[in-house]
């Protein structure tokens, strides 16, 4: 087929340049689209749609992390404090509005979730309450899990059971020292395999008025 030739034809007939005809031909003959099989994995957010990997994750499935905005739009799922030890320190964690919802109907956290753990330092002090109250300092590393109920980076090491994995610290903020979730991110969570990998006892608004049953103090009052 005589492409020049079809194009200058087309041009006549249309009233328009050969110039814009060949631009025509072409977009339609797929020249200026990339190949499809290097398209974006991250989902284009539907309306309502949670909005974790356009918040966090690179299109090859690395991690962009800016403290300063890392928890802007989120609520307070609610928080930890660990009084000794190397993760000493309140730990906060955060989500977008809707998942706690989400989460007491489905039981598994919707594609999309964010989840933040902010740990701060802390100190000790005596107070007109009491002594020996606890109260946070400065943030000094940050844990991000997002939710992914598609696998679309099967062959990333930071992702994995569902979930991406990810850990920031305070003295070099934008880069994850997290290598492979397996061997830095798992460990901990594997006890809590049923909930989602997520200790959900730790947020009251994720299990409403009912304590699951993982956790610690429903396992006491059980054994009395």
């Amino acid at each position: 087929m005589d492409v020049a030739r079809s194009t200058r034809h087309f041009a006549k007939r249309a009233g328009i340049s050969v110039g814009l005809a060949a631009g025509m031909a072409a977009l339609l003959s797929g020249g200026f689209f990339p190949d499809m099989a290097d398209a974006d994995p991250r989902p284009v957010p539907a309306e309502g749609a949670l909005d974790g990997f356009e918040r966090f994750v690179e299109a090859d499935g690395d991690f962009a992390f800016d403290p300063a905005t890392a928890t802007r739009g989120l609520v307070h799922l609610g928080s930890y404090f660990v009084p000794m030890g190397d993760a000493a320190g309140f730990h906060h964690v955060y989500t977008q509005p809707g998942v706690p919802e989400a989460w007491r109907r489905d039981g598994v956290f919707p594609d999309g979730t964010i989840l933040v753990k902010e740990i701060a330092t802390h100190r000790v002090a005596d107070y007109t309450t009491g002594r020996n109250v606890a109260s946070a300092t400065a943030p000094r590393q940050w844990f991000v899990m997002v939710k992914d109920a598609r696998g679309r980076f099967a062959s990333h090491p930071l992702w994995g059971r569902g979930w991406g994995w990810a850990l920031f610290k305070s003295d070099a903020p934008t880069h994850n020292v997290a290598t492979d979730f397996e061997l830095d991110c798992l460990g901990c969570h594997a006890p809590a395999l049923s909930s989602d990998w997520v200790y959900v006892e730790g947020y009251p608004a994720l299990r409403g008025s009912a304590l699951p049953a993982s956790d610690p103090d429903r396992e006491a009052a059980s054994q009395k």
